[in-house]
């Protein structure tokens, strides 16, 4: 008795770990949407994929492998079968999202280097008018 419980209470913490996860990447989505970047920077999403990665790296160390629960529990089909349904559930959803900010990302990429490249423009051409600025007038007609 004390193994199933032990049993369940690691699926339990596993799915809130996806929960987690799921939340995670809804939030980094509506960031990306929302073009938040612009007004708050990269560094908030930095700290979400590093919440990320430590939610994976705990759901590595609560791995359950079917074999072995099925041979700790005979009669846990139905369990298993739950359990690695609501995981699939969450890892198509987290995907997803993953997809909208990946494809976002992209977009912010390209439309910032357009900006960079524009304003490096701008830098070249201001600076050729402010250098013409400090030099002593000079004529180029000599007519005497």
């Amino acid at each position: 008795m004390k193994d199933k419980e032990n049993w369940e209470e690691r699926l339990q913490k596993i799915e809130v770990l996806y929960q987690a996860m799921f939340d995670v990447s809804q939030q980094q989505r509506a960031f990306v949407e929302a073009s938040g970047w612009e007004k708050k920077g990269m560094q908030c999403f930095q700290r979400w994929l590093e919440k990320r990665q430590r939610l994976m790296q705990a759901i590595e160390g609560l791995g359950i492998q079917e074999e072995e629960f099925l041979q700790d529990n005979p009669e846990g089909q139905s369990v298993w079968q739950t359990y690695r349904e609501k995981c699939v559930c969450f890892i198509t959803q987290i995907q997803n999202n993953d997809e909208v900010t990946r494809s976002g990302l992209e977009k912010a990429t390209v439309s910032s280097s357009a900006k960079l490249a524009s304003t490096r423009g701008n830098k070249k051409a201001s600076k050729a008018y402010l250098q013409m600025g400090n030099q002593q007038p000079w004529f180029f007609d000599k007519k005497k």
